[in-house]
This record gives structure tokens, C-alpha cells and sequence, in this order.
């Protein structure tokens, strides 16, 4: 049998870790450009590209096909790393039976590598049927320019040669590479592509630049106190950890900013007329925190200013970069100084409203704050229980399953009665 087809199943398509095809997409895919689908059936391969927003309606979920997407986009509908034009994420392909590894057994060597410090957490793990690979997920960055291409292969080979062990293939690092695609099928294997893990976190490409540059050229010493902070773990965190938090929240804050500004936008319908210098002002200095790089924000910038109705002229949007890159520079080299302004500031200046502030992430007043705490508070309170959705779901299976053995079925009878195997009841059964 088949698997679903058809363009609302795909939309509903489950891929793993409460995700459908259409979230995963969405979510690792923001930017407006063209993303290769590729197919494999019987020996035969091709390739096809879609905008963004359509790709995953034409992925084929068929048990005789392999399907794979791009993770980078690109500006033309032709896959080729002089075609690239947002880099969204990083990965490393994981043959684990090349090492003799069971798939449990590599994801606890990946959390090995991630509690000492040498590997950043992926943002999902991915069961691809013979293997995994592992996603990095970025705040995208142009592709076109040679430094950050080159930058995107310094850190694809460390995050390759900090997995050797796990079994990363070395001949995956291209920009341009396709991966299969969650929720196809793995005629190899005769099995489903699926999320296993993942984590809500996306990285800025310069995190992860000093997250390689801090695990490269370490002395004896220095591994020697590595060592040391790892056993003593329990006792605190490292230097080196707390250092490496402290990184992560000052890039989570500027691309949290980045993020609301352009859902700003949107929810106006791009219609900013009397906000347009603010909004520019305090975008392109948030892209500057998180790139480090006058091209780059200057190339994010003109394309926020384009989807405006009434765009700033060429000449002013110029103007804007060239004041806020000198108030960075002053920043870089003394941090007090620059455009540090609170949440605050940014709210009243954008004069951005109670219902506007529910869809933002950061930007928000005391009143939104207070609402989202009330509501973490009955979270927890309902999830006290400290279990996952899956975990509860199980639990209530479990409980049926001994309520019905204590009225006196047997296991083939209570398994006909909640439509599970034989086998779960047995399982649930021992849970007693």
C-alpha cells in the first residue's frame, strides 16, 4: 500500500515530533526563493524546483519513490552552488551502520558530543531509514558572497569532523545538497523518513563561527581543564559553558528582534508609511549584531524595504546603513554605546500594538508578559505530571489496558477491544 498522496494529505502529512510536512517546511524555508525536489524511482532521478511556499505540495509519498528537497534555497530554479541564495541551515549526513552504530546508540554519542561541549544541539535529528542526519538551523544569510561561502564550508567540516565517529559522510558538505525528505519513504530501508528529535533553535551563522573557533587549536592545558570542567559537571557550569550561554542569549535576542520586526511588517501588510526610517534603523542593526557583516545587512535591508508599498528610494536606504554600521562600529568597541534600546523603546517608537504584541516573540510590554505567564502557569500546572504529550498518551493507553485485564479479558481480547497488538498489551501489562 501506498502512502498518502495528494496535496491536502501532504499539507496534513505527519513527519515526526508534532510537525507536518507543511510546518517543517515553513519553518526551515521562510525566505521567498526556489527549492529543489528531486525523486529517485527504479534507478531513475530527477529534479524539479518550486518556490518556496509550494515545494512541499509536490513532494511524491510513494512507497516505490526516494524523495529529497534542498535545505539552501536558490535565486534561479536550478539546483548548483552558484545558484545559491539563502543558506538556512547546516547538516551532516550519519551513515551509522558504516560504524557499527544502532541509531539509540548514535544519538547518545551526539548528546555525548553536545553535554562536553564540542557539538552545538541540532535543531532536528532525522531518521532518513538506513541512517540519520542532523540539521542546524540558521537565521538564512545571502549565499552569493565568497566569505560567508566560505565560512558555511569551515563550519560544515568541523560539525563533519566532530561526527567522524558517528559515522558523517564526508562527501556532504555542498551548499547545494538535497536530503530526504521527512515523511517520504526509504525504499532501501522499506521504511518512513521521520523527525526524531528536535529542539526550537535557530542559530545565528556567527554562533556557530565561534562555537568552532572556541573547539579548534585547544593546548594540553586547555584539554586538561575540558576534561576536568566535564567531571565536575554536576558541581556547576564551566567557564566555557557559561561563556557560550551568554553568546547564545545575545544572538537570540537581536534575531528574535529581527524575526518581530519583519512580523511586524507583515501584520501591516507591509503598509509602514511614517515607521519606515525607525523600522530600517533598528532592522539593520539587529542583522549587524547577528552577522557581523556590511554586506550582508545591507542585501536583508534592501529586500525588507522592497516588500514595503512605498519603499524608501535607494539613496536613503544607503543613508541608513552608513549611520547605523558607524553606531555598530562604535558598539564593537565599547558596548554601551551603539543603539542598545530595551524592548520598550522599540515598542513605543514602532508604536506597536497590544493585539500586534501576541504575535511577536520579544517585543512585548509588561501586560503580554504577565498574560503568556499566566498562561505557563496553568501549563504547568496541567503538565506537573513532568510528562511529554506521547508519554501521557501512552500512560492512558497503559491504564485501559490494565483496567480491561482486571475485568477479566485476556490479551487477544483487550487488544481487538483498543485496536493494539498483542505484543503492546504484553508490554503494558508488565508496566504494573
Amino acid at each position: 500500500m501506498g502512502l498518502r498522496q495528494g496535496n491536502y494529505e501532504q499539507l496534513e502529512l505527519d513527519v515526526g515530533q508534532d510537525f507536518t510536512l507543511e510546518e517543517y517546511a515553513e519553518f526551515v524555508h521562510p525566505e521567498d526563493a526556489y527549492i529543489t525536489v528531486a525523486t529517485k524511482v527504479r534507478g531513475k532521478w530527477i529534479e524539479k524546483s518550486y518556490r518556496t511556499d509550494e515545494w512541499y505540495l509536490n513532494v511524491k509519498i510513494d512507497e516505490m519513490t526516494d524523495s529529497y528537497n534542498s535545505i539552501n534555497t536558490f535565486y534561479i530554479p536550478r539546483r548548483g552552488n552558484t545558484n545559491v541564495r539563502h543558506l538556512n541551515a547546516f547538516y551532516v549526513d550519519l551513515d551509522t551502520y558504516n560504524v557499527g552504530l544502532s541509531k539509540d546508540q548514535a544519538i547518545e554519542q551526539i548528546e555525548f558530543l553536545i553535554r562536553t561541549d564540542r557539538l552545538p544541539q541540532p535543531t532536528f535529528i532525522i531518521d532518513s531509514g538506513r541512517g540519520l542526519y542532523a540539521i542546524w538551523k540558521i537565521n538564512s544569510v545571502p549565499g552569493k558572497f565568497k566569505n560567508v561561502q566560505k565560512l558555511y564550508s569551515h563550519i560544515q567540516q568541523y560539525l563533519i569532523e566532530t561526527m567522524t565517529g558517528i559515522g558523517s559522510d564526508p562527501q556532504a558538505s555542498d551548499m547545494a545538497r538535497v536530503l530526504r525528505t521527512p515523511g517520504s519513504y526509504n525504499t532501501k530501508s522499506n521504511s518512513m523518513v521521520k523527525i526524531m528529535k528536535s529542539e526550537d533553535i535557530v542559530y545565528a551563522m556567527r554562533y556557530l563561527q565561534e562555537f568552532m573557533n572556541d573547539n579548534i587549536g585547544y593546548d594540553q592545558e586547555e584539554i586538561d581543564e575540558r576534561n576536568k570542567n566535564a567531571q565536575n559537571r554536576k558541581k556547576g557550569k564551566s567557564r566555557k559553558q557559561k561563556r557560550l550561554a551568554n553568546l547564545f542569549n545575545y544572538y537570540t535576542l537581536a534575531i528574535a528582534r529581527e524575526t518581530d520586526i519583519r512580523k511586524l511588517c507583515e501584520l501591516r501588510n507591509y503598509d509602514v508609511e511614517g515607521f519606515r526610517n525607525t523600522i530600517i534603523h533598528i532592522y539593520t542593526y539587529q542583522v549587524l549584531l547577528i552577522d557581523k557583516n556590511l554586506h550582508v545587512a545591507r542585501l536583508k535591508t534592501k529586500e525588507l524595504n522592497d516588500k514595503f508599498i512605498n519603499p524608501l528610494r535607494k539613496e536613503e536606504i544607503n543613508e541608513i546603513i552608513k549611520s547605523v554600521y558607524k553606531a555598530y562600529e562604535s558598539h564593537l568597541k565599547d558596548n554601551k554605546k551603539g543603539y542598545n534600546y530595551k524592548n520598550e523603546t522599540i515598542i513605543e517608537k514602532l508604536e506597536i500594538t497590544e493585539a500586534e504584541q501576541v504575535e511577536m516573540q520579544t517585543l512585548i510590554d509588561k501586560g503580554e508578559k504577565q498574560r503568556r505567564n499566566t498562561i505557563n502557569k496553568r501549563k504547568y500546572r496541567r503538565d506537573k505530571d513532568n510528562m511529554t504529550a506521547k508519554q501521557r498518551e501512552i500512560k492512558v493507553r497503559q491504564n485501559k489496558v490494565q483496567e480491561l485485564s482486571k475485568k477479566g479479558l485476556n490479551q487477544t481480547q483487550i487488544a481487538l477491544e483498543l485496536g493494539i497488538t498483542r505484543r503492546t498489551v504484553y508490554n503494558d501489562l508488565r508496566e504494573k
